[in-house]
């Protein structure tokens, strides 16, 4: 899942608030449970201007996260195969 906004953040507007628990998060559905590496903050400007260049906007988009035992993040690895 990778975005351009802060929408997967562990800590979101309910939880910050103290109403709601840990497992509500979709960071913690997503990640923890099934395993699905997340990507925030992504920035798309070039791509779609690329995208605009050329008049074509279909693409596969793909990010493969570093393995790293014990690892709380890695640095993207993003690509976009037009």
């Amino acid at each position: 899942m990778a975005v351009d906004n802060p929408g997967v953040e562990p800590f979101g507007p309910a939880m910050m608030d103290g109403s709601s628990g840990i497992n509500d998060s979709l960071h913690t559905r997503v990640l923890a449970m099934l395993g699905i590496p997340l990507g925030e903050f992504f920035d798309f400007d070039a791509l779609a201007g690329d995208c605009e260049g050329d008049g074509r906007w279909e693409f596969l988009f793909t990010s493969a996260p570093l393995t790293i035992p014990g690892g709380v993040g890695s640095p993207p690895n993003a690509l976009a195969i037009k």
